[in-house]
């Protein structure tokens, strides 16, 4: 606040797209397709820290080229090094990444066969990467505990999520 006044960093258009940004990605039939981005209140976005990965005036935006090229080349076996990213379909093509889904996505909360073999996992998700929601990460990790900690005694928070608000990575301060 400024004197007393709110301060006005944003238009109401402007907050508008914030919001469609960070939103859930729901089908025009309401099925949910993914979480949105996460910002931490304390850290909501402001013009400075949206960088080039959302915004790129005059340019494609780091987070399209990224979006594209995995598309193109990872996300279904059809390799398509021409493809757009604004042909794909919300409410036709999600099956074309269930191939990429299996292979990155953690969702099977079941780890019993992994620690049978003796597995450990170290897991990490940036707060502030504005590539993944943390969240995603958070709550696969409750969702590990709930299927795994009534067969065990010792599987407790202790072995839990550390967070760390300050990185850097690439020379580039985090937060």
């Amino acid at each position: 606040m400024r004197r007393g006044r709110p301060v006005r960093c944003f238009t109401a258009a402007q907050i508008a797209a914030l919001e469609k940004i960070y939103g859930d990605v729901v089908t025009r039939a309401s099925a949910f397709f993914r979480a949105g981005r996460w910002a931490p209140k304390s850290r909501a976005p402001t013009p400075q820290r949206l960088d080039k990965w959302m915004v790129n005036e005059g340019a494609a935006t780091t987070e399209a080229a990224y979006s594209e090229s995995f598309s193109r080349y990872l996300a279904s076996s059809n390799r398509d090094p021409t493809y757009n990213l604004s042909q794909f379909n919300l409410d036709r093509d999600p099956p074309r990444l269930e191939a990429i889904h299996q292979v990155l996505d953690a969702t099977d909360p079941d780890l019993s066969r992994f620690e049978q073999r003796g597995g450990k996992i170290l897991m990490y998700f940036g707060w502030a990467d504005p590539a993944l929601n943390p969240l995603m990460g958070v709550e696969y990790y409750e969702q590990v505990s709930q299927r795994m900690a009534p067969a065990r005694m010792d599987f407790s928070p202790v072995h839990g999520p550390r967070h760390v608000p300050l990185h850097r990575r690439r020379g580039h301060r985090h937060l």
